[in-house]
């Protein structure tokens, strides 16, 4: 038996506390995101990490951004396998190989993203003859500009999820007389933060 109890049952609960912290803060990947020839950073990358069962199963993700040095570090959930996708406007897509991360560890998984090519779609000319008809050689193209769509949808709304920009609101009001239309009054407000809208519907 140990001649110090207090000071064994102190580091029993010390061990189970740091377990406990490590759990709570979860497993980490972090890395950074440039493009494959000229090694520059990209930032507003949107990066995805996925809990995976296989290769194909997604169970769950969570996506940011990259910031301005094109760095990110995003959290997992739980222990498993995990993978992590990579994308933004006029690169191509990148998924990485499924990984495992164990209580509480840290992956580093840098991404290089190469250039997409996009293709202009024909002219569509309105005519008598019937449109709805299907063109298999344009179907990549159609995709591709639907994804980058996406992806540009995708990363405005987690800006305003995570308010990631800032920016200054200006506002003029201005109370006119409903006759004659003579300025009566007028105020400005300036204020800065994340703001959702950068306009207002006026009030009757």
């Amino acid at each position: 038996m140990s001649k110090h109890p207090t000071a064994f049952r102190l580091m029993l609960i010390l061990g189970g506390l740091l377990t406990a912290l490590a759990a709570a803060d979860g497993q980490l990947v972090r890395g950074t995101v440039s493009e494959r020839d000229s090694k520059l950073p990209i930032s507003g990358a949107l990066i995805t990490l996925e809990l995976v069962a296989d290769s194909t199963v997604a169970l769950g993700s969570t996506t940011v951004l990259t910031n301005e040095r094109g760095e990110y570090s995003v959290r997992g959930r739980a222990t498993g396998t995990y993978r992590v996708s990579a994308k933004r406007i006029g690169v191509r897509r990148f998924t990485s190989s499924p990984f495992e991360l164990a209580l509480g560890e840290t992956e580093q998984v840098d991404i290089l993203l190469d250039a997409a090519t996009l293709h202009v779609l024909p002219e569509v000319r309105i005519s008598e003859s019937n449109l709805c008809v299907q063109h298999s050689a344009d179907r990549s193209q159609v995709i591709s500009l639907w994804e980058e769509a996406k992806a540009a949808l995708s990363a405005t709304g987690i800006s305003l999820r995570d308010r990631l920009f800032e920016a200054s609101l200006y506002r003029y009001e201005r109370i006119l007389d409903p006759k004659s239309l003579r300025i009566i009054g007028e105020s400005y407000t300036e204020s800065r933060g994340s703001f959702r809208a950068a306009f207002r519907e006026p009030e009757w």
